[in-house]
């Protein structure tokens, strides 16, 4: 948010937050130098604000289409361990991966892994099955990230997208 402009940022739901994050956020803020020693996740979401029956842009969920384009602000680049690109799915049974991902042209460093639980990635009962690509630290760009997909599941959509970056 700070990289968008804003001169402060309004926290909600807090007690939603596991405990230790909680003390971690009331006894050191968002600074920047407490931001950047933590791992850091960037989801793309629906736009709630949009009237019923409008488009708004939105991206998610990827209906019906073979190749999607997620565009994931995260403002200024931190040095990374490690960049991940997160994708939820509808579908859970099989092996529904989807094939083709690339972070800003690049690919991927190995094979997804699905992930062992879909707990915090999407709407809750929605998302089946969620799939992990690790990508080259050197892929991650300040600002706009653009993530790429072709060879989507016809059985499966796409209902959830982040990028986590690990510090």
């Amino acid at each position: 948010m700070y990289a968008r402009g804003a001169a402060e940022v309004y926290l909600f739901n807090v007690s939603y937050l596991a405990p230790e994050t909680q003390r971690t956020l009331y006894e050191k803020g968002l600074g920047a130098a407490t931001v950047a020693g933590c791992r850091r996740r960037y989801p793309l979401t629906f736009h709630d604000g949009v009237p019923e029956g409008r488009d708004g842009g939105k991206v998610l969920p990827a209906n019906d289409r073979t190749n999607c384009t997620f565009r994931v602000f995260c403002g200024r680049a931190f040095p990374a361990r490690e960049v991940t690109v997160v994708l939820g799915l509808t579908r859970a049974e099989g092996e529904f991966a989807v094939k083709g991902v690339m972070l800003n042209g690049n690919t991927a460093e190995q094979p997804p892994e699905r992930a062992k639980s879909v707990a915090g990635y999407g709407v809750k009962g929605r998302t089946k099955s969620v799939w992990r690509y690790r990508f080259p630290m050197a892929a991650l760009r300040a600002g706009t990230n653009v993530v790429t997909t072709c060879g989507m599941p016809q059985v499966a959509r796409i209902n959830w997208c982040e990028l986590e970056v690990e510090p």
